[in-house]
């Protein structure tokens, strides 16, 4: 994936490789430039080139870490939303719209209620309405990055043709993000709707 930024100044660039094993869960740490050229030997010429355009200062490595999902987001007059409590893997472009879903539970909620005491109970229901959800997307991100990066072999040649049989419409597409079904389940959720509901 590339794209440009800062009114096109910069051009950012995203590789993926497998884990290369590190122990700690930093966000982020420095590249390699050397790892870079190594991971995308014999690729598409246009690719290395923008590689070897690369300055060895640029480079940024972002940890893709999954979490398992929390017991509870709520303590008392306390709840966690957005990455705080379901961080999304990118692969379903779902994390700010999770967030988004959350915020917008939480303010239909809260909107309703009369008195501080309220609170706890009012998070609550914002955590049954979301969390369920959240996790499944969680989940629909996670299945993505396994079947978009299956190892040449056997599933990788079955899913490259459940690819070319989903572009012609008749097969699900292996890729969660471009599937019909997937894309009604992301896009057509009314959660404010959902947290109201449950909390009446």
């Amino acid at each position: 994936v590339a794209y440009p930024l800062r009114n096109h100044e910069l051009f950012n660039v995203v590789l993926l490789h497998p884990d290369r094993g590190t122990v700690d869960d930093a966000w982020t740490i420095k590249g390699s430039k050397k790892d870079m050229i190594d991971d995308y030997a014999g690729w598409d010429s246009r690719v290395t080139e923008i590689i070897a355009n690369v300055q060895d200062d640029d480079i940024m490595e972002w940890k893709l870490n999954l979490y398992p999902p929390l017991k509870t987001w709520v303590k008392g007059s306390v709840a966690l939303l957005g990455d705080a409590c379901h961080p999304m893997l990118p692969y379903v472009a779902q994390g700010a719209a999770q967030a988004v879903e959350d915020a917008g539970a939480l303010g239909a909620i809260l909107s309703t209620i009369s008195s501080k005491q309220e609170i706890p109970a009012a998070l609550e229901a914002y955590q049954l309405s979301r969390k369920e959800r959240a996790e499944q997307v969680q989940q629909s991100g996670k299945m993505n990055r396994v079947a978009l990066h299956l190892p040449d072999g056997p599933e990788q040649r079955q899913r490259d043709e459940m690819f070319r049989l989903a572009m012609k419409g008749s097969s699900e597409s292996p890729d969660r993000w471009v599937d019909e079904k997937t894309r009604k389940v992301l896009w057509e959720h009314d959660a404010e709707a959902t947290a109201l509901k449950t909390w009446q």
